[in-house]
């Protein structure tokens, strides 16, 4: 591949709770065919109980508008993942 970047995530680690939370993936489109976000989710299941951490975070499933994205919500559960409500704490300014 040319040391060519392929997919990536960002990931946070809170050693209090012991949750690692993904944030920011991406993968390059062109390369869609070899799957580089399942390498990608698999690395960070992989660092994240290397590290002895609890759980992962897969970040939130919903679209813009802020209903429910269930194709997303499917594939974050085809890894074993269940789905968590988080408190929202909002401050008007």
């Amino acid at each position: 591949m040319d040391n060519r970047l392929v997919g990536g995530a960002m990931m946070f680690y809170f050693e209090k709770t012991k949750c690692a939370h993904s944030q920011y993936l991406a993968a390059d489109p062109k390369l869609q065919k070899l799957s580089p976000m399942s390498f990608v989710y698999y690395s960070m299941i992989e660092q994240a109980k290397s590290a002895g951490y609890k759980y992962i975070s897969w970040g939130i499933s919903s679209n813009h508008d802020e209903s429910i994205n269930y194709g997303l919500t499917r594939a974050k559960e085809a890894y074993g993942s269940f789905h968590a409500l988080n408190r929202i704490f909002v401050k008007t300014l």
